[in-house]
């Protein structure tokens, strides 16, 4: 909040290369703040999607579990390419000494 305040300072008085400072790092904490803000609740959304027919009362689960499987066949595959890449002795696949 001081960097949007100090950025308002630079605008006021002309001073340009400061403002642009201050308004590049005033951005990456004030403007994430402004869409958590402004953005609506997860049961608010489903609440609407549900009204308006683009979401069943059932999918939404089974979309939360397919994630879950997702994310389980990614941890195992980067599992087993650790441990495949620890008994390679070349980063040549053809080549074997």
């Amino acid at each position: 909040m001081m960097l949007a305040g100090t950025a308002t300072l630079f605008y006021k008085r002309k001073q340009t290369m400061p403002f642009k400072v201050a308004y590049f790092l005033a951005w990456p904490t004030l403007g994430a703040a402004v869409i958590l803000v402004g953005m609506p609740s997860r049961q608010k959304m489903v609440k609407e999607l549900e009204g308006n027919g683009t979401l069943e009362p059932g999918q939404l689960e089974e979309h939360r579990q397919r994630g879950v499987l997702q994310m389980a066949a990614i941890k195992q595959a980067a599992e087993a390419g650790k441990q495949t890449a620890g008994n390679s002795t070349s980063l040549d696949p053809g080549r074997t000494s």
